[in-house]
């Protein structure tokens, strides 16, 4: 999965004249990367399970090892 993954970062230039969610949003809405899910232009219903799968594990452990 590593090899699949690139980042990118630039910083906003302060005559930009856009929100840098504006920008984010028109490029997830671009390219359609398959981990992004809020503005994805098509669903993402194994990563949303899985998500959903992961965060019901981890308010189990909270709640058997901090509460």
């Amino acid at each position: 999965m590593q090899a699949l993954l690139m980042l990118v970062c630039w910083p906003k230039p302060s005559d930009l004249g856009y929100l840098l969610e504006d920008v984010d949003k028109k490029m997830i809405k671009k390219w359609d990367p398959p981990i992004n899910i809020l503005h994805a232009p098509t669903e993402r219903k194994v990563l949303k399970g899985a998500r959903a799968v992961m965060a019901k594990g981890a308010r189990t452990w909270i709640s058997e090892n901090i509460a």
